[in-house]
């Protein structure tokens, strides 16, 4: 049996959005500023606005041109699509992308935005510290752009790896989520390199 264990948001989205509900229960309504979300996660402005926008992106809460002013969205009702297992990742080093494709997962849509969306199996522990295990599915979402943070399906010639995005100028750091890791460097312009997803769920069979 599998079971859905990772919603849309990542740890440190989802984080967030349940720090926003709690601040606005608290102050009657009222929205955190950037200064305030700053200071809850030590964090700086460019980075508070980038979780604001993905938290709109994904569809959990809409801001108002009012000062102070966000409506927190109801979770979406459960549709079952299918999605295809397209082969397995490295959550380590980079390997050969999309080997054994498989069958595949009844996902909730809305999960993927009404997008195209694909499984692969995690081989490797270079994201464990986000809860992705080698044996997981990893369910992602098919697009060539990503945000700062987000974990992605990365091709690096034909070889692809499952890592966090940072764009750093003229280079693209790939971020493991394992502390005993170094992360990947890539030159953001190479032609070698292209992002073919962002994760968006992840399924564990028991």
């Amino acid at each position: 049996m599998a079971r859905l264990l990772k919603a849309e948001l990542t740890k440190t989205q989802r984080k967030t959005l349940e720090w926003i509900k709690e601040y606005v229960s608290a102050h009657h309504g009222a929205a955190p500023t950037y200064s305030d979300i700053c200071k809850a996660f030590g964090i700086v402005l460019g980075s508070a606005q980038d979780r604001m926008h993905v938290l709109e992106r994904k569809g959990y809460l809409r801001r108002s041109r009012k000062p102070r002013s966000i409506e927190l969205l109801k979770e979406k009702v459960y549709k079952p699509g299918l999605i295809p297992v397209m082969g397995t990742i490295a959550a380590g080093k980079p390997i050969d992308a999309f080997e054994d494709r498989r069958n595949g997962f009844n996902v909730d849509k809305d999960m993927v935005g009404g997008g195209k969306a694909f499984a692969l199996l995690v081989k490797g522990d270079s994201m464990v510290e986000d809860g992705i295990l080698d044996g997981d599915y990893v369910i992602i979402r098919e697009q060539s752009t990503a945000e700062t943070g987000e974990t992605i399906v990365a091709l690096i010639g034909n070889e692809a790896t499952l890592k966090k995005y940072y764009r750093e100028g003229r280079r693209i750091r790939l971020e493991p989520a394992n502390s005993s890791m170094k992360p990947i460097y890539v030159d953001a312009h190479s032609e070698e390199f292209r992002i073919q997803g962002i994760l968006v769920g992840l399924m564990r069979v028991l």
